[in-house]
């Protein structure tokens, strides 16, 4: 067994070097964090009093396969995991605890996958201004976390694969394990996916590792401290159970959609029934009746002249007496397109994905299309970000500072139209800048400084906090001179 304290995860696919070439490398620092902790009196009772052999769980493999084999779960389960793989990651550092602990910091910063997501986020907004301004946070823009985070796996060839498979094994499986691989001075420098059907044990007390078996490869004991696990909790079982993923409860259904269209594909390859039956008259009836071989010669002629889709709907010629009978029914007399669909729909409602957001355009107008985005963000990309953010921040960020909180740039797009009708409703509050970028124009150099004004007035210059007031006063008592001349005028006819 190989010295999992020494070895990294990558030397399961590479010749191991010998143990003596890897003396001289530092012994790990003490980690402030584990993937699983168990070290509670009480705790580890309750995990010691089920530790087994945990294998994955049955279908996991097939679940897995299920994604390169069926259409709707693989459309949902990838759109989420571009979704995720598109977040910016953020990180602030706590520079006054006695203002804000870093505890509280990451309460401010949790979203909640709700219809108030986007009023949290705005109100998070202003909030963290107002630290900042009082010197109490400051953002890090640049950090090895950071760089951790922006490039986790550079030996895939993509900044986004890392993500993309995290997010499809949370998905199929409900857990997702990476391994630290460390540098020379034991700091974490990239994230490896383990495949969730490779993990034969998870940790226990008395065996703080991971078992990792790599079909074709060799066998590790992962330290938990060179792990980070993310996992949906089976509430069958939480303290020892394996994740459990949405599509497992999808399992009959995703079956039966499979069954659905192998049945099409057997129908129109396998259907040797012609369109239809033409005796030729005059012919005299078969007396006695054919022999079996007969029976098997006209049996295979009909195969061989309607068998295939590319042959369907030819005329099929017999003489004699004959008689004709429907054979089965069709495809739409047994619902079988409303059946697919049914099945589709309830593939994207338990994952929380509309379907404009797959291109399902049936019933959609431009007002739906933008509910459906902002939906998706709401309660499809924020929980999921949400679950590996708090995983890390457990698991990852202590290794870098216990004053760090790591955070990310919300995926709920703004309302657009809230601000157009503030707007509107009082343009002498906004720069001609701020409205150009609402309408997606770049901003001008004069008009940083220049408010807007109302319908007939000039734009004004001046502080832009208190330019607003001043243009709504002068308004104001342009409107009181325009009413007194309309008097007096009326006075003197």
């Amino acid at each position: 067994m190989r010295d999992h304290r020494r070895v990294g995860f990558l030397d399961l696919f590479r010749p191991q070097p010998p143990l003596v070439s890897l003396i001289r490398l530092p012994p790990a620092a003490p980690s402030r964090r584990a993937a699983v902790d168990l070290s509670g009196q009480l705790g580890a009772q309750l995990s010691a009093t089920v530790r087994a052999w945990v294998p994955p769980r049955r279908g996991t493999a097939e679940l897995l396969a299920a994604y390169a084999e069926l259409p709707w779960l693989h459309a949902v389960v990838r759109r989420r995991a571009e979704a995720l793989a598109q977040i910016e990651w953020l990180l602030w550092r706590v520079k006054d605890p006695a203002v804000i602990s870093p505890r509280r910091l990451r309460r401010m910063l949790r979203l909640p996958a709700g219809p108030g997501a986007r009023d949290v986020s705005a109100r998070k907004s202003r909030a963290l201004t107002q630290l900042v301004a009082a010197g109490a946070v400051e953002i890090v823009l640049d950090h090895p976390l950071l760089s951790l985070l922006e490039r986790p796996w550079p030996s895939a060839g993509s900044d986004v694969a890392l993500w993309e498979l995290a997010s499809k094994h949370q998905d199929l499986t409900g857990e997702t394990l990476f391994a630290l691989e460390r540098d020379k001075k034991r700091r974490p420098s990239e994230l490896l996916p383990v495949v969730p059907t490779w993990v034969t044990n998870i940790p226990a007390p008395g065996a703080p590792f991971f078992q990792v078996r790599v079909p074709r490869g060799g066998e590790i004991k992962l330290d938990v401290r060179d792990a980070v696990w993310v996992r949906q909790h089976d509430p069958a079982d939480p303290f020892m159970g394996r994740g459990i993923g949405t599509a497992l409860s999808l399992a009959d259904e995703l079956e039966t959609d499979e069954y659905m269209a192998a049945t099409a594909k057997a129908r129109f390859f396998n259907r040797a029934i012609p369109e239809g039956i033409l005796g030729l008259l005059g012919s005299p009836p078969t007396f006695p009746p054919p022999a079996p071989a007969q029976i098997a010669d006209i049996a295979r002629s009909i195969e061989e002249k309607h068998r295939g889709s590319e042959r369907a709907g030819q005329l099929h010629l017999v003489s004699g007496d004959f008689k004709t009978a429907t054979f089965g029914s069709t495809m739409v007399e047994s619902q079988y397109i409303q059946g697919r669909e049914f099945l589709r729909n309830t593939c994207m409602q338990i994952f929380g994905t509309p379907p404009e957001v797959l291109g399902v355009l049936d019933n959609a107008n431009r007002s739906t299309i933008d509910a459906a985005a902002v939906h998706f963000a709401t309660y499809s990309t924020v929980p999921m970000v949400e679950r590996f953010r708090a995983g890390f921040q457990v698991q990852l960020v202590p290794e870098f500072g216990t004053d760090l909180v790591l955070d990310y740039v919300s995926p709920i797009p703004a309302d657009k139209e809230f601000e157009r009708s503030m707007m509107v409703a009082l343009p002498a509050a906004f720069t001609l800048n701020e409205i150009r970028a609402l309408g997606g124009r770049p901003a001008r150099d004069d008009g940083g400084d220049y408010y807007a004004a109302q319908t007939g007035n000039v734009p004004t210059s001046g502080d832009k906090a208190a330019a607003p007031d001043a243009q709504v006063q002068g308004n104001a008592s342009k409107k009181k001179s325009a009413d007194a001349t309309t008097v007096d005028a009326g006075g003197g006819q």
